[in-house]
């Protein structure tokens, strides 16, 4: 033991002391004379205690292996300060490191990277500068919070001009795609409308936007499906009468047909087939083809006949049959003189060799042909050049006996 005025000191006591003081020399900055203080690091890297003395957080960090990158956000107890920038003395603190998260950009044909510690990406979009409206197009949304590496779109909005149908229209848009834009502002878009470009493609540059509204539609269309007719010749009646055995009834066709409009105006028609709901019934009759004694005088003489039909009359003559020669040719072989009577070849191949009678003319066999007029019972009056007259007029005409076989009720 040692004593020094009036003080009693044992050995144990002296290598106590030294070895507090060797404890607090290893706590302690090499800056002498300022208390050490206890400090918790928060950071992506743990929560490791260090003891300094040093008031600057760039410092501290240092001492904890935190390395700063720039952008780094360093908060001492809720507050932010600087890594240079001096702290007030405390016996703890708690040191919040919020690493800068880089931020990569495309914005049209521009691409950058910046570096933030903002707590969300509209934050840090606000603090390197950029500034949007309500339509521009911002992908991930500014929400987002901030954490590692991110990729962001901004898509700046312009004037783009849809012309829907007659109607034009002007909006603004970010939009990437036609159907995003179009249905931004609002355009409602069926299956069947389609748009110049298509949906899927890029906004166009200078152009506008064609908006097709099409509809399709099935119509239905009614076809009458007209009753046959059937004669059966009965030799027991007279020519001229008929009997109705069974009534004919049209009969019914229901046709489908899709119908295509674009922008109010039809663009196709396609068949979809038919339907027959009702099938016709034929008209049966029998008809008459015993002859019937009529007569019509002329003059002194009395003609029969068995027939009378208004025809329309014309004449022709070996030169006049528009022909750039002259011929008396005829179907029969009888030569083309007054008393020869053309028809149709219809009519021909039941009167042919008949005999008619024509007021005015006389009477005249039918020996030749000629085309007719359409939707007219015609005939055409055979003359001499010498004895020629022109004809054209309606006549009645009289057919007379003897019938030949088989004639129809209405001729053809």
């Amino acid at each position: 033991m040692l004593e020094k005025h009036g003080f009693t000191i044992s050995l144990a006591s002296i290598f106590l002391g030294i070895g507090i003081v060797g404890v607090w020399l290893l706590m302690d900055d090499p800056m002498a004379g300022k208390t050490a203080n206890a400090i918790m690091v928060r950071s992506t890297g743990g929560f490791p205690i260090v003891y300094s003395a040093d008031l600057k957080p760039g410092n501290i960090l240092l001492k904890a292996g935190i390395r700063l990158f720039p952008s780094d956000r360093i908060f001492i107890d809720g507050q932010q300060y600087e890594p240079g920038q001096s702290i007030m003395p405390s016996d703890a603190r708690t040191i919040q490191l919020i690493p800068a998260s880089r931020v990569t950009i495309a914005q049209g044909n521009r691409t950058m990277t910046i570096a933030s510690s903002a707590p969300t990406l509209g934050q840090a979009l606000w603090e390197a500068g950029y500034r949007f409206s309500s339509t521009d197009r911002i992908t991930p949304p500014l929400d987002t919070p901030l954490g590692g590496d991110i990729q962001v779109s901004i898509g700046s909005s312009r004037f783009i001009t849809v012309e829907d149908g007659e109607k034009s229209f002007q909006i603004f848009t970010s939009a990437e795609t036609v159907d995003q834009a179009l249905a931004e502002a609002g355009f409602a878009i069926t299956a069947l409308d389609t748009t110049e470009p298509a949906g899927d493609q890029p906004l166009p540059s200078g152009q506008p936007i064609r908006v097709f509204r099409n509809v399709e539609f099935m119509e239905f269309q009614e076809k009458i499906l007209t009753f046959e007719k059937e004669q059966i010749y009965k030799e027991e009646l007279d020519q001229g009468e008929n009997e109705i055995i069974q009534e004919g009834e049209n009969g019914l066709e229901i046709s489908r047909e899709r119908v295509f409009l674009t922008n109010g105006e039809e663009t196709d028609r396609r068949a979809q087939g038919s339907r027959i709901l009702k099938e016709p019934v034929k008209q049966i009759a029998n008809v008459g083809t015993k002859p019937v004694e009529r007569s019509v005088d002329i003059g002194s003489q009395s003609l029969d006949y068995y027939r009378i039909e208004d025809v329309y009359v014309t004449s022709y003559s070996p030169c006049r049959q528009g022909y750039d020669h002259c011929s008396t040719g005829t179907a029969s072989g009888t030569p083309l003189a007054k008393g020869v009577i053309a028809v149709t070849p219809s009519w021909y191949r039941i009167f042919a060799g008949t005999q008619i009678y024509i007021p005015g003319y006389g009477i005249g066999t039918v020996a030749d042909t000629g085309g007719g007029i359409p939707g007219k019972y015609w005939i055409d009056l055979g003359y001499g050049e010498e004895d020629f007259i022109n004809w054209h007029q309606t006549v009645t005409v009289y057919f007379l006996n003897p019938a030949p076989p088989n004639v129809p009720e209405v001729l053809p």
